[in-house]
Parts: structure tokens; C-alpha cells; sequence
């Protein structure tokens, strides 16, 4: 109960990043990172667990934007 409570005062979600090789936590504190860029959106890659398969911005609850990458 403690917990989804807080998940409603939290802060909002960041906007995402759209540099190459942007990073950032979660609220469980694992990193995520850009692995790729399609025309429709990012793809992001948890560092921890490379095996896992890759997730949307909208799928990671991310709490912190470590780096926002590298762009032109």
C-alpha cells in the first residue's frame, strides 16, 4: 500500500532524451540505456541485464535521465 502511494506523489516522469547513448534509472534504480533509433521511436536496453529484450520509453518507469546522450 506504502508503495503505490507513493508512486502517486512522485515526480512526473522526464521527457525523454533523444541523444545516442542516453542514460537513465529507473525507480528500481537500473539503468537504462539508447541501443537504437527507429522512425518511431527509441529503443532502450537495461544495463543490468542485457539478455533482457529491449523496452519503450513508455514501458521503464524512469525516475532520473543520468546522461541525455549525444547529438549534432
Amino acid at each position: 500500500m506504502r508503495d503505490a502511494l507513493r508512486s502517486l506523489v512522485a515526480d512526473p516522469k522526464p521527457e525523454e532524451p533523444q541523444g545516442l547513448g542516453a542514460v537513465v534509472r529507473d525507480r528500481a534504480g537500473v539503468k537504462w540505456v539508447t541501443h537504437d533509433s527507429t522512425p518511431i521511436h527509441q529503443r532502450w536496453i537495461n544495463t543490468d541485464d542485457f539478455s533482457e529484450r529491449y523496452r519503450t520509453w513508455a514501458n521503464i518507469d524512469v525516475v532520473e535521465i543520468l546522461s541525455a546522450g549525444w547529438s549534432e
